[in-house]
């Protein structure tokens, strides 16, 4: 009996078994953005608004995720996350995220990047700010030259 009440604990979406939702070919990018955004073990996302599949996707990383019935109201501890698309035609599709006061964005065709990030930091701190600077100017790798090579002498 007690392993039930803390399994409901655990849980704070619907006890309903569901089958496991391929998300669009687009979702792991917008997650592994969202990751380098938002730290997925210190961060709990209240999912009010997503493609089927992306909240699985979210709970794969580490967030912690309230959906369904729970995502009404937002719980002080989370952020709100909205995933829109939109249709842009010629097969492309924008996707849209947002999350809190911030919004990212980029456009796709058949599951892959056609565009960069565009990022609404409204309100965001400036350790975001940076962060959003490190996607969007990558750091170059830079190419070292190989060791020198010690001189063997024969005798």
């Amino acid at each position: 009996m007690s392993a039930a009440i803390l399994a409901g604990c655990a849980s704070e979406t619907s006890m309903t078994p569901q089958a496991a939702v391929s998300p669009p070919g687009w979702g792991q990018n917008v997650v592994a953005a969202l990751a380098m955004l938002y730290p997925p073990a210190q961060t709990k996302l209240n999912v009010v608004k997503a493609p089927p599949g992306v909240s699985d996707l979210l709970r794969l990383v580490g967030y912690g995720v309230v959906e369904g019935k729970a995502a009404g109201n937002t719980p002080p501890d989370s952020l709100r996350l909205v995933v829109q698309t939109r249709d842009l035609g010629d097969g492309r599709v924008a996707v849209i995220a947002h999350v809190g006061r911030q919004t990212l964005s980029r456009a796709y065709q058949n599951g892959q990047a056609v565009s960069g990030w565009s990022f609404d930091l409204t309100g965001a701190s400036e350790s975001m700010k940076a962060r959003v600077s490190l996607i969007q100017n990558p750091p170059r790798r830079v190419l070292l030259p190989p060791p020198p090579q010690s001189e063997v002498t024969q005798r």
